[in-house]
């Protein structure tokens, strides 16, 4: 009866966050979105409109961008229907909630909390955006892992291209390292070492090729982004090309998921508000997330909900672009991974039997 409260409790709270979001949908994010205010919460949205309202549904797919899912999106629900995106972001944000809490033995409290303080969480119900889709994506995942269910895995592999083209990739390696024919399924830590491997030379010989797209991006505006840092990044990205994604990899990861804090002296400037304070606030919790996960020893390769995170920023952390939005995914599997190290049945149990003998020693004291 006290779980099943609990339980209601944490939904309880989504209420309160959503009755948030409409207040501040109406009063500030509408007349943003309808430029009547300068508070850019959001990233690509304007391209993305852009482009639907031009009805070039061509090359949206590439290495260096993935529009489809966006403006496919907006092709239906119309390109300015603001209230009508707004719905349907609740809608997928309910609906990942609903399936990353099928797990009864899970600590939905702590969960549901740790999702829900993101920033990047909140502002992607505001406006067309490709996080809200890889919420979803990653939900049912973590939900589809002890299922395997066929169509389950359909309608992931179809909502990762809504997503990102890195995020198909992330999902077919993930499929193929959890197959009854992958002979090396019990040895995650050689397995994952031979990943980062053969990234380490594929990386060497597509990099200026197929990758030429993303390398573009990063010399013409990557290295201008990084000029509020210490230049660490560029440092990494060099060891990277020549052969060495292997050994760049950790402090990359570390890096696109945690170094927005050094912009701390640009969180007031709104001029670039999705960068200095939505994305700004993202990284401290990664960075939290990090450490929760640290502190309950969930950095092991027994950790199924880590070894996720390590195939999805392989994959990732690939890219030049200084991106942390890209991680989301990573921060939900985090969350997950330390709501899912309590065991919610045996803490009630404990909590009884500790107050039964809380009482039991009263009795004593009164005899």
């Amino acid at each position: 009866m006290k779980k099943k409260f609990l339980v209601n409790k944490a939904w309880g709270s989504i209420l309160i966050y959503l009755i948030i979001s409409v207040l501040f949908f109406i009063i500030i994010a509408h007349n943003v979105l309808m430029g009547k205010i300068n508070f850019q919460f959001y990233a690509d949205t304007k391209t993305y409109e852009k482009v639907a309202r031009l009805g070039n549904m061509e090359s949206l797919v590439d290495v260096g961008w993935n529009l489809f899912g966006p403006v496919k999106i907006l092709s239906i629900l119309g390109y300015q229907n603001y209230w009508g995106l707004f719905i349907f972001n609740v809608f997928i944000l309910i609906l990942a909630l609903y399936y990353i809490s099928r797990d009864k033995s899970v600590y939905l409290r702590k969960l549901f909390f740790l999702i829900i303080i993101s920033p990047i969480t909140f502002f992607s119900l505001f406006s067309v955006n490709k996080e809200i889709i890889s919420l979803l994506c990653i939900s049912l995942i973590i939900y589809n892992h002890t299922k395997n269910k066929f169509l389950i895995t359909l309608l992931i592999l179809f909502m990762s291209y809504l997503v990102r083209w890195q995020f198909t990739m992330f999902y077919l390696i993930y499929l193929l390292f959890y197959s009854r024919y992958n002979f090396l399924k019990n040895r995650k830590a050689i397995s994952f070492t031979l990943l980062l491997v053969v990234i380490s030379i594929l990386l060497f010989f597509v990099q200026y090729t197929m990758f030429s797209d993303l390398f573009d991006v990063y010399y013409s505006r990557g290295l201008k982004d990084h000029t509020t840092g210490l230049g660490s990044f560029e440092i990494i990205m060099k060891i990277q090309t020549k052969l060495g994604y292997i050994f760049a990899f950790i402090p990359k990861t570390l890096h696109l998921m945690t170094g927005m804090i050094v912009r701390y002296r640009y969180v007031l400037d709104f001029s670039d508000a999705y960068n200095n304070f939505v994305l700004f606030f993202q990284a401290p919790l990664n960075l939290y997330l990090l450490f929760l996960n640290y502190k309950r020893r969930l950095f092991s390769f027994k950790n199924e909900y880590f070894f996720m995170a390590l195939l999805y920023c392989a994959v990732f952390a690939i890219t030049p672009v200084y991106a942390i939005r890209y991680f989301y995914p990573v921060s939900i599997l985090l969350a997950y991974s330390y709501a899912a190290s309590f065991d919610v049945n045996c803490a009630y149990r404990l909590k009884k039997v500790h107050k039964s003998f809380q009482n039991h020693s009263e009795q004593n004291v009164n005899l």
